[in-house]
């Protein structure tokens, strides 16, 4: 859409410029002329403007469908202009006008601890811009449907649990408790496997065809065509539970390294050339003849947030769907998976190549927050880890860049970014007002898209955090490449975690691993697959 800009930067559409101009002249023509040749002009201006407007659409259609989501990367974008407001560039929702009379809208909100992200039902404004942007949202939607959200907060760092445990006893128990809750994904899963939720695809009001909806994890979330539940762009934790890979810029110049911005828009940004440049930094500082806490190391990570980035990273998925939508155990006979497996080893060979933050003794002490207390220290060139810790690394003495998961090779044609995990809004299957809960979901999620989003992804990680302009192009190839592997999250207890500790031993059996372990991890798919189908 063609815009001009006016004095104190203020931006107006053309159209709508036009439109302003048109109907003043009309006004004064109307009040000025005599009554027939009112008539004739008042036709003319009515023919004239209409020419304009639909000159103005015909030559800007394709533009506003671009720039009005310019903001949000990803696939959907160009599909946003179809729900967009051509003149603000916003998008709107199609809930209609609704009145729930002071409705108390309950919500089981959960802390999940230091990774728990963003509060999503501040008590009020600090001066914070994301928790401001999320308090002012909240009060919209409460003055646009006269309801009040009150949000009961677990905060014990066991919401995972208490959200489940919670769920299960109050559908038991027929109670309508909360109206929704928020849960870990597997968790979710679990839930509906159980009959426990009210399915999101039957709910009123609910679009999942909207673009605020993430449609690419959506879709892979269905078993046999129903979906139980789903993310949209108000959860910010599949965007914040993303891994990128964090680099040392001081250590990086001074070991020589090419500019890894350039390699990753080369697409040469590799397993091999990560392992090669980390390789680089290690040094046993205390001269033992041995790695340990003290020493230098080329890359610092928890092992959940290092090992399943190589397979993901390399465009595998440890678990995919058939042609009637059911999930399976797909590594089996897969040889990219034995490659990426063998080059995890080979890397293994050199000592200090790889800290595990959570087993082992650091300078820093151990764990992920000592973890990155360790790169943040000068400790290790790099550290993976997922993009809410970027925050953590505002005060880091020298500067950092930020990389996506390299690929597995030069002939890869794309970087995946791996989302390790989500936490959804979920409907009890008590709620005696889904009608209420489907209106709100559906607003919340367009809203947060048009405001929360960008004060948490544009205005904090990008201007707030970063450190450099390229990060700013980084972040934005992260958000463009998301992967969402069902093995790695859904069935995280059957896939994930045995799989990640085979990778983290210190022999190569993953062949054996893999054929010892396919029955067991098909049956657990299947079981949870079926108690989906067989409750919705």
């Amino acid at each position: 859409m063609f815009r001009i800009k006016l004095f104190n930067g203020i931006n107006f559409n053309i159209k709508t410029f036009i439109k302003f101009i048109y109907f003043i002249l009309l006004k004064e023509v109307i009040f000025f002329m005599k009554k027939t040749t009112k008539i004739i002009l008042i036709l003319l201006y009515v023919l004239f403007g209409f020419a304009i407007i639909a000159s103005c659409d015909n030559k800007s259609g394709e533009e506003s469908k671009e720039n009005a989501n310019a903001a949000y990367a990803g696939e959907n974008a160009g599909e946003a202009g179809e729900a967009q407001n051509a003149d603000d560039g916003l998008l709107r929702d199609n809930v209609p006008a609704l009145n729930f009379g002071g409705y108390e809208y309950r919500i089981l909100w959960c802390d999940y601890g230091p990774r728990g992200g963003a509060n999503f039902y501040p008590e009020s404004e600090e001066g914070e811009i994301l928790n401001d942007t999320i308090y002012k949202r909240n009060q919209k939607i409460q003055e646009r449907f006269n309801v009040k959200l009150k949000a009961a907060t677990v905060v014990d760092g066991q919401g995972e649990a208490v959200s489940l445990n919670t769920l299960v006893k109050n559908v038991q128990a027929g109670a309508d408790e909360y109206d929704m809750q928020i849960m870990v994904d597997r968790e979710a899963t679990t839930a509906a496997g159980r009959g426990l939720l009210y399915p999101i695809s039957g709910m009123e009001y609910i679009d999942l065809s909207q673009p605020y909806w993430l449609h690419d994890v959506n879709n892979i979330l269905t078993v046999g065509g129903k979906l139980a539940w789903a993310f949209s762009e108000e959860m910010l934790s599949v965007f914040e539970n993303t891994l990128a890979v964090f680099y040392n810029k001081k250590q990086a110049q001074d070991f020589g390294f090419e500019d890894l911005y350039k390699l990753v828009g080369d697409g040469r940004w590799t397993f091999d050339k990560f392992f090669e440049y980390a390789k680089t930094g290690i040094k046993d500082v205390d001269g033992d003849g041995k790695m340990g806490k003290d020493d230098y190391w080329g890359i610092t990570a928890g092992f959940d947030e290092y090992y399943p980035n190589f397979w993901i990273g390399a465009g595998i998925l440890s678990v995919e769907k058939d042609e009637n939508d059911m999930p399976y155990f797909s590594l089996p006979g897969n040889a990219r998976f034995l490659s990426v497996a063998q080059k995890i080893f080979d890397a293994k060979e050199t000592e200090g190549m790889y800290i595990d933050a959570h087993t082992k003794q650091m300078a820093t002490g151990t764990g992920l927050a000592a973890g990155i207390e360790f790169f943040k220290s000068g400790y290790s060139v790099f550290l993976s880890a997922t993009i809410q810790e970027m925050v953590k690394l505002r005060d880091m003495p020298d500067d950092f860049g930020v990389v996506p998961f390299p690929k597995y090779d030069d002939a890869q044609s794309n970087y995946c970014s791996r989302i390790s995990g989500g936490r959804p809004f979920v409907i009890p299957a008590t709620n005696q007002r889904p009608d209420i809960a489907g209106a709100l979901m559906e607003a919340m999620a367009c809203e947060t898209r048009n405001t929360v989003y960008p004060a948490y992804y544009e205005s904090s990680l990008k201007i707030k955090f970063s450190r450099d302009p390229e990060t700013v192009e980084m972040l934005d190839l992260v958000r463009d490449t998301l992967v969402y592997d069902l093995g790695d999250t859904i069935w995280y207890e059957a896939l994930r975690s045995p799989l990640t500790a085979a990778l983290s031993s210190k022999n190569n059996t993953i062949a054996s691993w893999i054929e010892k372990n396919e029955a067991k991890i098909a049956n657990e798919i299947q079981k949870t697959a079926d108690a989906i189908l067989g409750a919705y």
